[in-house]
């Protein structure tokens, strides 16, 4: 059997639960340039906590949360929370 999968194809939205879909929408439109990811790990964050047990941020930037600390089987799901982008860091008297 061969699927047409072409985007045109394809509504998204029949696919995803609305809110997830707009929390889709939200995460990937949020600046998150490299260096600064907090408004992005806030926007994860705010959507995953009323289903977390426990969320926590640590010393090296990343952000946690946990469903069923003490359960079994184990399963982690990670993910970088920059994006590409450039930095400005010289301008010359030229502009």
């Amino acid at each position: 059997m061969i699927i047409d999968a072409t985007p045109s194809k394809i509504r998204y939205e029949n696919h995803m639960k609305k809110e997830a879909l707009k929390f889709l929408e939200t995460l990937v439109n949020t600046p998150s340039p490299f260096g600064h990811e907090v408004r992005g790990q806030r926007v994860w964050l705010d959507y995953v906590t009323p289903f977390a047990d426990e969320t926590w941020n640590d010393a090296y930037g990343n952000t946690v949360a946990v469903i069923n600390k003490g359960g079994g089987p184990r399963v982690m799901l990670a993910a970088h929370a920059d994006e590409i982008a450039l930095s400005v860091n010289y301008i010359d008297d030229n502009g």
